[in-house]
C-alpha cells in the first residue's frame, strides 16, 4: 500500500491512475497516520534502552525476567 507524504504526491498519483475526478473527495478523507516499519534485529545489536516489540528486556546483569503470567489485567 503506498504511503503519501503530502497531498501533492497523493494528487499526482490519483491523476496518474486516472482518478482526477475523485481527487477532491479522496483528499477530504485523508488523515495523518504513523507508519511502523518492522525489521528484524538481534537483541545484542540494539543499543541499551532501545524500544523493542519483542525479545529480551534491558535488565541489569543477574536480574531475572518475570516468567509468571500477569493476572488481574483487563
Amino acid at each position: 500500500m503506498p504511503v503519501f507524504t503530502d497531498v501533492q504526491t497523493l494528487r499526482g498519483s490519483l491523476h496518474k491512475a486516472g482518478l482526477s475526478d475523485y481527487a477532491r473527495g479522496i483528499e477530504a478523507s485523508v488523515r495523518p497516520v504513523l507508519v511502523f516499519v518492522r525489521r528484524q534485529e538481534k537483541d545484542d545489536t540494539l543499543p541499551l534502552g532501545a524500544n523493542t516489540m519483542a525479545g529480551n528486556p534491558d535488565l541489569p546483569p543477574r536480574h531475572a525476567v518475570a516468567r509468571t503470567p500477569c493476572t488481574g489485567l483487563a
